[in-house]
């Protein structure tokens, strides 16, 4: 599906993690933000180019949790 948007002249490279956390959310919400990272660029390219997506983990420090309260942490996180 990703590959029909970026069309062919733009290499789609997948380089996923092995150690993600767990994530709830709805699959149509999952594929638009994969549309979304392969749209964007698109544009963006002009001619030929290569779209690499990475996934991983990220671990917000303190001050990033008291400035954004709708995260929550991961109960495998460290402190």
């Amino acid at each position: 599906m990703l590959g029909q948007l970026i069309g062919e002249d733009i290499d789609l490279a997948w380089q996923p993690s092995f150690r993600l956390w767990p994530v709830k959310m709805k699959r149509f919400r999952t594929e638009q933000i994969l549309a979304n990272l392969c749209i964007n660029p698109r544009d963006a390219i002009n001619g030929m180019g290569k779209l690499t997506i990475k996934t991983g983990t990220k671990t917000f420090k303190d001050q990033a949790e008291k400035n954004h309260r709708d995260l929550t942490r991961h109960p495998g996180a460290g402190t």
